[in-house]
């Protein structure tokens, strides 16, 4: 499979910050916006990945799959390939970045198709996760990331 033609990676950074080594030979879009104090972290978490998907859905014919990832995770090639194996219609598969096994399945490294990306409305809820909006996400068993 060409990945490098199926899939994008979009990744937001928050003011200031350092984007972690990529090395996943994939397109990346990246977005930083300045924070505005009239808002929680949340709304402005939200924020940000609304813009950052109008960037990503304006080259949408090119690419069939979002690479979710923030930019403090550092995952090797071999992650994208398991979340192309892990992936079916409606799931979005994410690498475990913390370690956690409870809660919320966090979506700091996760696939998602373009079609069900361009259907998430980030704005709606902004209080709540990004986490939380993409469908029926998923770790991956026996793969794991790091945050740096």
């Amino acid at each position: 499979m060409d990945r490098i033609r199926k899939i994008i990676a979009a990744t937001p950074i928050p003011p200031g910050g350092i984007l972690a080594p990529f090395t996943l030979g994939i397109p990346r879009v990246v977005s930083e916006l300045a924070p505005s104090f009239h808002t929680t972290r949340e709304r402005e978490i939200n924020i940000n990945r609304h813009r950052l998907q109008g960037f990503v859905l304006s080259h949408r014919r090119d690419y069939g799959f979002v690479l979710l990832l923030d930019a403090d995770v550092v995952v090797g090639p071999d992650a994208v390939d398991k979340l192309m194996a892990a992936w079916k219609p409606g799931t979005t598969p994410c690498i475990n970045t913390k370690g956690c096994k409870t809660g919320h399945v966090i979506a700091s490294c996760a696939l998602i198709s373009m079609e069900d990306y361009a259907n998430i409305d980030y704005l709606k809820d902004a209080e709540l996760c990004q986490c939380t909006k993409v469908p029926n996400p998923f770790y991956v068993e026996g793969f794991e990331g790091k945050e740096d």
